[in-house]
């Protein structure tokens, strides 16, 4: 991930990978970068300086040589997405989006960094349901100092003070490896120290973070996510760190927002299985049907070769989703989806069904995920999940919701 983070600035049109998986941790940047990726093995010994080729990051295809019409064809294709969907965003009649029966559905945003979605966003006082925080340490590959952390915090805080922003707290390790700062590598870094376990581990880093974010807080509305929550222990122990953060705050007279809000993520089937203990604990949980998958499905989810096991369609991954949604309504809790599969058009009704009003994507995909939900009525995809989730395998749960699909008004 952090080289493509290097990337940024550097006008690049596209990128191919030997290795690594469409919704890998790389992969995610470059689309919030508006950047195509395609990932093809051999690509050093297949493609040579000087030809023209085409990525089609929607198709995972790369042409090489194109003749001219093709090439004609692709760039229409390339003027009509990336920035041009997120431009859509300013003329979207009503945000948030409202069900067909008045039922109102928060779509936010995921980011990673600063970008071109943002103004736009912040015009539209459309919230971010997830921002990403780890770019600060992957374009240096060092943990930033408090004030710099400080002043990077305050600038999101500021842009969206008419809405509200989510910011995760460093959720480094696994596919955003480090072998720096005192961090040595893991055998298997995925079940290893990532996320909270990480930041519990380095109570300094964790508290540097927390404190920064915390005064930020002072200059607009932000909540803190904690990512990779196991357990209640976790959850407690940080709790525990940002309620001393705190008080020496307040010892030092340092204003900040005494009501920010806690939220957990949930990403491992544990988390989902005590979803209801996490749910009263927290103030708003947030579910990264991402990792969920990986982890349910024991499938990496940036390893191609087992890409046809990692699906958050899978019966199981919706059994956790369910469960974590009916533990956080029953606590009377925000529930918020926040991964890739919240912008995914043909899932996106069945969780409307399960009770989530809060979705939260890739900008890209806001516009068409807010005219679909304008097409929905709450109480009928309510009846869509009842069906879906008899269904026992991926295939048979895509052909139940590419059947509801076709019954809405085009």
């Amino acid at each position: 991930p952090g080289d493509v983070l290097t990337l940024r600035n550097r006008k690049v049109s596209g990128l191919i990978a030997e290795e690594g998986g469409r919704n890998s941790h790389a992969a995610l940047i470059a689309r919030s970068l508006l950047v195509p990726m395609v990932v093809l093995p051999n690509a050093t010994r297949l493609l040579h300086s000087g030809e023209r080729i085409i990525i089609d990051g929607n198709t995972g295809v790369v042409i090489v040589n194109p003749d001219d019409r093709e090439w004609a064809d692709y760039q229409k294709q390339r003027r009509r997405q990336g920035p041009a969907l997120i431009s859509r965003i300013k003329r979207l009649p009503k945000i948030p989006p409202v069900t067909a029966d008045g039922v109102e559905i928060t779509v936010a945003a995921n980011l990673e960094m600063p970008g071109p979605a943002d103004q736009i966003l912040a015009d539209r006082k459309l919230p971010v349901g997830l921002y990403r925080t780890e770019f600060l340490f992957l374009q240096n590959d060092r943990f930033p100092d408090e004030e710099t952390q400080y002043e990077y915090y305050e600038r999101i805080a500021e842009q969206y003070a008419d809405s509200h922003v989510i910011l995760r707290v460093f959720d480094l390790g696994a596919d955003k490896a480090m072998n720096h700062n005192g961090v040595s590598s893991e055998e298997n870094p995925a079940l290893g120290w990532r996320g909270i376990r990480m930041l519990l581990g380095m109570p300094d880093v964790f508290a540097t973070q927390i404190r920064a974010i915390l005064r930020a807080s002072h200059r607009g509305n932000l909540k803190i996510l904690l990512p990779m929550v196991s357990d209640l222990d976790e959850l407690n122990k940080a709790h525990k760190l940002i309620g001393q953060v705190k008080l020496e705050l307040d010892r030092k007279r340092v204003p900040y927002d005494k009501a920010i809000e806690i939220g957990v993520m949930i990403e491992v089937p544990a988390a989902a299985l005590m979803a209801e203990q996490l749910a009263k604990r927290a103030d708003f949980v947030s579910i990264g049907t991402n990792d969920l998958a990986q982890y349910t499905m024991s499938a990496d989810r940036s390893n191609n070769r087992v890409a046809d096991l990692y699906s958050a369609r899978h019966p199981s991954v919706l059994k956790l989703i369910r469960m974590t949604v009916e533990a956080g309504l029953k606590a009377g809790k925000l529930v918020s989806i926040c991964g890739e599969a919240a912008g995914d058009t043909l899932s996106l009704p069945l969780f409307v069904g399960m009770g989530v009003r809060y979705l939260s994507m890739n900008p890209v995909r806001i516009v068409e995920a807010a005219r679909l939900i304008g097409k929905l009525n709450a109480e009928v995809v309510a009846h869509l999940v009842r069906g879906v989730m008899s269904a026992t395998t991926v295939n048979e749960v895509t052909r139940r919701l590419e059947s509801f699909r076709a019954t809405l008004p085009k």
